[in-house]
């Protein structure tokens, strides 16, 4: 798969795509509250696919498909998703035996 020293690295990348998960869904929520606040129920913010797209990389080069899944399958979902969405979503389902 990839060189055990390059864990490390992966395990980085691991830490700063969670933190900016966290922020896309702060980001979310925040405009969900702003569009309550204003009587409008649909949300104007939509998350950023590229992020759950290299999430979902990661966790699959950690050995992680599940998780790599979960993230391509929301990313996916957020729209203007890039078809490298369902190459590596089908890698996900490879590693998972489906």
């Amino acid at each position: 798969m990839f060189p055990a020293a390059s864990t490390g690295w992966y395990q980085q990348a691991l830490a700063s795509l969670l933190r900016a998960r966290r922020i896309d869904a702060a980001l979310a929520a925040e405009a969900h509250r702003a569009n309550l606040r204003r009587g409008v129920a649909l949300s104007a913010y939509s998350s950023w696919p590229p992020l759950y797209l290299e999430l979902g990389r990661v966790y699959l080069r950690l050995g992680q498909p599940r998780q790599a899944l979960e993230a391509l399958e929301f990313g996916r979902s957020a729209g203007g998703a890039p078809p490298a969405f369902d190459y590596e979503i089908a890698n996900a389902r490879n590693a998972l035996g489906y």
